[in-house]
Parts: C-alpha cells; sequence; structure tokens
C-alpha cells in the first residue's frame, strides 16, 4: 500500500512538470477523475446521511412516532442529536456578535433525550433497539431516564430501567433521577425508582 502511494506522489510530481510526455498526462487526468468521482460518492452518501438524521429529529422532536421509525428503518443514526443555537437578543448582543466578541451558543441534545422528554416509549425503544447510548447526556449532564423522571414521564422511567439505565447516575452537580423527580413533584416517578432502589 505504501508503494501505491509512493507512486501517486511520485505521478503527482511529474504531472506538474511541463515537459511530462503526453501520455502520462492523459494516465493522471483519469486518476484525478476517478479520485474526484470517489470523493463525489463518499459526499453524497454523508449528505444523505445527514438529511435522514436530520428528518430523525425533526421526527422526534415532533413526537412523530411513524416518521421517527422510518428513518430509524432508512439508516438515520440513533445516537444523532439536536442542536439548538441560542441567539443573540438585543441590539447590544447582536453588534458583539457581529464584532466578534460574542459567540453564538449552541447546545447538543441527545435524541433519546427529546424522546424521553416527550414520553414517547416507542420512540425511546427504537432507538435503543437501534443502538442508541442509553446513558447519552445533555448539556447539563442530565442522562433519558433523568429528563424522562423530571418530566414525570412513567412509562418511559419503566421502559429505561427495564433496559439497565444506570438509576444512581449523577449529574456535574450531583442530582440523581429521584432528585429531580422530588424537585418536580413527580409523585409516581419517586415511587417507580424507589421501588427499584434508587438512592438520592
Amino acid at each position: 500500500m505504501a508503494k501505491q502511494e509512493k507512486n501517486v506522489e511520485n505521478d503527482l510530481k511529474e504531472a506538474v512538470k511541463t515537459n511530462a510526455d503526453p501520455r502520462r498526462r492523459r494516465r493522471m487526468g483519469l486518476l484525478g477523475l476517478a479520485l474526484l468521482g470517489s470523493a463525489l460518492g463518499i459526499g453524497y452518501r454523508l449528505q444523505q446521511q445527514f438529511q435522514r438524521n436530520e428528518a430523525l429529529v425533526a421526527a422526534v422532536r415532533n413526537n412523530d412516532a411513524a416518521a421517527a421509525l422510518t428513518t430509524l428503518y432508512l439508516g438515520a443514526d440513533p445516537n444523532a442529536y439536536q442542536v439548538d443555537q441560542i441567539l443573540p437578543a438585543t441590539p447590544n448582543e447582536w453588534i458583539q456578535w457581529v464584532v466578534g466578541t460574542r459567540h453564538i451558543s449552541r447546545h447538543s441534545f441527545p435524541i433519546i433525550t427529546v424522546a424521553a422528554t416527550n414520553g414517547n416509549v416507542l420512540i425511546v425503544d427504537a432507538l435503543i433497539t437501534q443502538g442508541a447510548n442509553i446513558e447519552a447526556t445533555d448539556p447539563l449532564g442530565f442522562t433519558p431516564l433523568m429528563t424522562a423522571a423530571g418530566a414525570g414521564k412513567c412509562e418511559v422511567v419503566r421502559l429505561l430501567l427495564s433496559r439497565r439505565a444506570a438509576i444512581n447516575a449523577r449529574t456535574p452537580s450531583g442530582s440523581t433521577a429521584l432528585a429531580l423527580a422530588r424537585i418536580n413533584h413527580r409523585q409516581e416517578a419517586i415511587q417507580i425508582l424507589q421501588q427499584q432502589g434508587a438512592r438520592e
């Protein structure tokens, strides 16, 4: 393989020379076309994957189980992220952004966390089945179990626990799923978590 790379490198150097013979230039032209075709094929596949992932994110955000299952079937990444941008709100912030002294904030949320927050058991189950990381964290360090418990989505909490989600995982600030359920007064979620041995 290294010999082929060396040959290609030498051929490219020779093609740059003005006195390269026409047969060599023709061969280099064909090699260049082959490389370009390969790059375009890879770019097309990446574009297709990006579009499938965007469709999955939109389906989960809209709580559309049929569309989410379809995009997963077509090859969307179950570990995709929903990216939210927080744009400047005031004229001064816009000026700071334009001059470069302020940055647009971007927050990435694992799509499984979005589905868990929405309480859609079917989508969460499909994502896990397709290989989604059940312990993926959002920018605050919340796992899908934490967001489901905090939102009071008990069916999702049961599903995540049955799929072996870490019941006592902690955020960087030290919160657990049980603590988030208590803060938000989600009594049924508190009972489910306590029955499974959750600690604060």
